[in-house]
């Protein structure tokens, strides 16, 4: 896989597209992915259970202002 940051580039891999995407997100920075393609798909699903964790726990923080 190649991901851009900041604007270099890193060429690695992973044993698995999902574990390379939750990596990639962990690393704290803005980035690009050139491919694969399933790689972006798997950056989604990270994305989005990272959101939803972060809905629950605000709404939780609101219920006990």
């Amino acid at each position: 896989a190649c991901t851009m940051i900041r604007g270099a580039s890193l060429m690695t891999g992973a044993s698995s597209l999902e574990s390379l995407a939750a990596w990639i997100a962990g690393i704290g920075v803005d980035f690009h992915i050139h491919g694969p393609q399933e790689l972006r798909v798997h950056v989604e699903r990270v994305a989005q259970r990272l959101s939803r964790a972060s809905a629950a726990h605000k709404a939780l923080d609101e219920k006990k202002g």
